[in-house]
């Protein structure tokens, strides 16, 4: 069963860590987690190296690439059972399920997500991919939320679900944007904030979805040249006095907004996806420190599904650190989100100058890593968060 095999994995990750963690002192020691099984070291001392213990092993992977998946799809897909449930005590009513290679779908339901502890999963568009059902079965699901219409997520899926006796609703439009629109009509009925990003680039919406839950707004999308009909109109019926807009949105659109007498908070732009990450993050970090969120514990007298997720909550790590050349699971901005935390995005070999500055400034003392990083990027971190 995925639950027992969680809580043996569970238990040896918490054993190292207790190790790691009497090896040095407080005052000179950041958590670095690896993300995918890898064991949490200390990196104080020049001998540690990268361990891996993947969770994502090679009988799951060959079980889901036989049946067409690719390799990343199905990394994504066994990780977001993992990582997918943030705060839930390892049983979910209610689970919201995505297209494995839709990531603003996912980053349209993120915010509510983490506000609400609801697991999101993914699957292919035209076939649930083996172990859904037993992981729903674990989670004693009844109820599962679509997210996008049948082009994104086929009927057969539907049924499929259904037929295992699950309630199914979908969150859908006939694009992504009225897709976003009718999850804020649904989670949001009347709200005075909102926060619009580029729906023409999936990683700055999913860099926004911290953020928006932060906020308590939807996460809408907009093209980056003009706000569509649609969204003009959903925004008078929510009654949106304010808006924030992310990521590369022009000043056409922005135009658009104050003729609508919306008020325009603050644009998050910058040059590139590692610095946009950086910017938000420090918005993110400051709102924390004005309002005064307590990290987000861990009950673990109820020990469940995702323990894997929940040993990382009860290590209360805010801040996950991915490669900016690949999105290694949409989940990971949820469970980022969930902790009232951000994703900071730098190459796989190098640590970005941005990202160095931001760090030592915060000084970060827990931070979870991909696993896909170069051994010198995870020593580089960590000598940037303890200076």
């Amino acid at each position: 069963m995925v639950l027992k095999k969680m809580f043996l994995i569970s238990l040896a990750l918490i054993f190292s860590f207790s190790l790691a963690y009497n090896l040095v002192s407080a005052q000179d020691r950041i958590t670095v987690i690896t993300l995918l099984g890898g064991i949490p070291l200390d990196y104080t001392k020049a001998e540690h190296k990268f361990l891996s213990n993947p969770i994502v092993n090679e009988k799951e992977l060959n079980s889901l690439q036989a049946q067409g998946l690719s390799k990343d799809h199905s990394t994504r897909i066994i990780t977001g059972r993992y990582f997918g449930g943030y705060d839930c005590a390892g049983y979910s009513e209610e689970v919201f399920l995505v297209r494995v290679d839709l990531g603003v779908d996912a980053a349209t339901i993120i915010p509510v997500a983490a506000q609400r502890n609801i697991p999101i999963i993914m699957t292919d568009s035209t076939f649930l991919p083996s172990g859904t059902i037993e992981y729903l079965t674990d989670l004693r699901t009844k109820k599962i939320t679509i997210i996008g219409g049948t082009i994104a997520v086929n009927e057969s899926i539907k049924s499929a679900l259904e037929n295992n006796k699950l309630i199914v609703n979908r969150v859908w439009g006939k694009t992504r944007y009225e897709t976003s629109l009718d999850a804020a009509r649904r989670y949001y009925p009347s709200t005075s904030y909102a926060v619009l990003v580029n729906g023409e680039n999936e990683t700055e919406a999913l860099l926004a979805a911290p953020f928006a839950k932060l906020k308590s707004a939807p996460l809408i999308l907009v093209k980056p040249y003009g706000i569509p009909e649609s969204v003009k109109q959903s925004l008078k019926d929510l009654q949106v006095k304010r808006v924030y807009v992310i990521g590369t949105v022009s000043p056409i659109a922005t135009n658009e907004l104050k003729q609508m007498n919306i008020e325009v908070l603050e644009k998050i732009s910058a040059s590139d996806l590692v610095s946009l990450s950086v910017e938000i993050s420090k918005r993110i970090e400051n709102e924390v420190v004005i309002n005064k969120f307590k990290d987000i514990g861990y009950n673990w007298s109820n020990l469940g599904t995702p323990i894997y997720a929940a040993y990382f909550l009860n290590l209360k790590t805010r801040v996950v650190v991915l490669p900016s050349d690949m999105v290694e699971s949409y989940t990971l901005f949820g469970f980022a989100a969930n902790k009232n935390g951000s994703v900071l995005l730098t190459p796989r070999n190098k640590v970005s100058d941005q990202v160095a500055s931001w760090l030592q400034e915060r000084k970060f003392r827990e931070l979870a890593l991909s696993m896909y990083f170069s051994n010198q990027v995870l020593v580089d971190i960590q000598s940037k968060s303890v200076k």
